[in-house]
């Protein structure tokens, strides 16, 4: 019984220092001043969602039964034209 908890005693140790020892101080995330440098760098971040006004929910405009290319094709021309 000693023996077996020693041994799990042990088993656990290493485990946890090769799990810390292999933890990644740099995950791979940007500092705050580089991710501010990059977002001035960009444009003007535009664009949207689209759902056509007959359309209850994301799938509903794909539907064979409701699909309806008339208004979608009118509902995206307002769009364009409100720029």
């Amino acid at each position: 019984m000693k023996k077996t908890t020693i041994i799990a005693a042990i088993v656990t140790a290493l485990v946890t220092l090769v799990c810390f020892g292999c933890a990644d101080k740099n995950d791979g995330r940007w500092s705050k001043h580089k991710a501010g440098e990059w977002y001035v760098e960009q444009g003007w971040i535009s664009g949207c969602d689209f759902i056509p006004s007959y359309a209850v929910n994301q799938l509903e405009m794909w539907q064979a039964e409701t699909f309806d290319p008339e208004v979608i094709e009118r509902e995206l021309d307002w769009a364009e034209r409100l720029g």
